[in-house]
C-alpha cells in the first residue's frame, strides 16, 4: 500500500498518471521469482478526496513456517507467539511470513536482520508481517512489518 502512495505522489516516468477521481490497473511482479502467488492485476482508485483504494487478489497460503525459525530471528521467546494461529507464508501481492503474536507488546523488538533474511530465503518470502489480536487493546488488530 505504501508503494501505491509513492506512485500517486511521485508519478514516476513511464508510469500512467494517477490522479484524484481516476482508476488504474497495474500488474505487479515479485522480486523473488516464479510462480507468482497471484494472477490478476491490482486495481488502484484515487477518490476526489485524495483517499486511495486498492483492490488486490485474494491471499493464498503458500506454506507453513517453523515457529522456532521466526522466534530465533526476532529474538523473542516462543511463548510470545500466538500458538493457536499458524506461522505461514501467505501470498497476495508479494509473499510474507505472517507471524501471530500474543500481545502487541511483543512487537517491541531487537531482531537479527541477518537471521530474518535467512528465514525469508529459506521460505521464499519477502519479509515478515507481525500481527496481534491483543484483547487488552479492545480486540483491535495491531500490525508491524
Amino acid at each position: 500500500i505504501a508503494a501505491v502512495q509513492v506512485l500517486v505522489e511521485q508519478q514516476p516516468d513511464g508510469f500512467p498518471e494517477v490522479l484524484e477521481g481516476k482508476s488504474l490497473e497495474v500488474t505487479v511482479c515479485s522480486p523473488i521469482g516464479d510462480p507468482l502467488p497471484w494472477d490478476k492485476p491490482i486495481s488502484i482508485r484515487v477518490l476526489d478526496d485524495g483517499s486511495i483504494w486498492v483492490k488486490m487478489p485474494t491471499p493464498k497460503v503458500i506454506s507453513a513456517v517453523n515457529p522456532q525459525d521466526v522466534s530465533d530471528a526476532l529474538n523473542i521467546p516462543m511463548l510470545a507467539l500466538q500458538t493457536d494461529l499458524p506461522v505461514q507464508v501467505v501470498g497476495c501481492v508479494g509473499r510474507h511470513i505472517l507471524v501471530p503474536l500474543r500481545s502487541r507488546m511483543s512487537m517491541v523488538l531487537d531482531p537479527s536482520f541477518d537471521a530474518i533474511s535467512e528465514v525469508c530465503r529459506k521460505y521464499d518470502a519477502e519479509g515478515f508481517h507481525l500481527f496481534s489480536l491483543d484483547a487488552m487493546a479492545g480486540g483491535a488488530v495491531h500490525t508491524r512489518n
